[in-house]
């Protein structure tokens, strides 16, 4: 089971696009920032259903289209045999990639161009932690733990790590210093 903190909306709409690429089968759990579930349901990677409050398919998505910053949680275990809603994976995030997710896969693309997925050590994992302490403070050992449990690529991690980070400015600053260090790699 991976459960992190509060991410961005966006955020966690890329993490969910994580555990499609990864083919993986379970429950995405999202509670917004004002307590509002949401489930995502995977079977290999395929989005089957997405609920939220009662609410399945388009009519969840518009639900879900005001949040802001959400708690994700993925349980492997919890593998629905429910039919799946008349929702596909595609359309999923199409409905979420304009307005939500448009800052978050900027910014993943560009770390990606810049270089493609890098293995997340524990010398990175020391590096990133420190990094943010410098704008968090020392929460940012558990926030980072949270994070590094939710995937295995620097890139990916450095990127929900930014929008650990309140100040938009120093979350543009705490970005360029991991561009740093993974460019070097």
């Amino acid at each position: 089971m991976i459960h992190q903190r509060f991410i961005s909306f966006a955020a966690a709409i890329e993490q969910i696009r994580e555990f499609c690429g990864q083919r993986r089968s379970g429950a995405a759990f999202l509670v917004s920032d004002d307590s509002c579930l949401a489930q995502v349901h995977l079977l290999n990677g395929v989005i089957l259903s997405v609920v939220c409050r009662n609410k399945k398919g388009n009519d969840a998505l518009a639900i879900m289209r005001d949040f802001k910053s959400v708690s994700l949680r993925f349980d492997d275990e919890y593998v629905t045999s429910a039919e799946g809603d008349d929702l596909s994976t595609d359309a999923f995030f199409k409905y979420f990639g304009d307005e939500h997710a448009i800052s978050a896969k900027q910014n993943s693309n560009e770390s990606r161009a810049r270089k493609p997925s890098v293995e997340l050590s524990p010398e990175l994992k020391h590096l990133f932690q420190r990094l943010l302490a410098k704008y968090i403070g020392p929460i940012a050992e558990i926030v980072c733990e949270d994070h590094y449990a939710a995937s295995g690529d620097a890139v990916i991690v450095a990127e929900a790590l930014a929008h650990e980070i309140p100040n938009p400015e120093n979350a543009a600053k705490f970005r360029a210093e991991v561009a740093q260090v993974l460019a070097a790699r």
